[in-house]
């Protein structure tokens, strides 16, 4: 599957933009999420396994903001713990992001 164009977090639209190796060796390092302007940056040169945990970290900065989280909590921890968690979870039980997936589709809209 290929990177999405945009992913929803809220109400906000993030536009996805891929990185090249280049760019991580620039900004030293593999995603970036740009609050103001509502980008996340990702390298996909990597195993897709660590793309998509770099996916959902960069989405979990955005919730972040979303929700107004304290700037006190160690943000960049958390997110790196439940990026890595959920990810870990996806792979172990393949079936449980389209069980997600399938209960959060159009179809299960209220």
């Amino acid at each position: 599957m290929k990177l999405p164009k945009k992913v929803k977090i809220g109400y906000h639209d993030y536009e996805i933009i891929k990185w090249s190796s280049k760019e991580v060796e620039l900004s030293d390092t593999w995603g970036q999420c740009d609050k103001n302007e509502k980008k996340i940056y990702i390298c996909t040169e990597a195993n897709p396994r660590i793309v998509a945990d770099i996916f959902i970290h960069e989405c979990f900065h955005a919730l972040w903001e979303y929700f107004n989280m304290e700037e006190e909590e160690s943000e960049e921890k958390v997110v790196s713990l439940l990026s890595s968690g959920l990810i870990d979870i996806f792979v172990s039980n393949p079936q449980t992001l389209k069980f997600i997936a399938d209960k959060c589709g159009p179809k299960n809209e209220s």
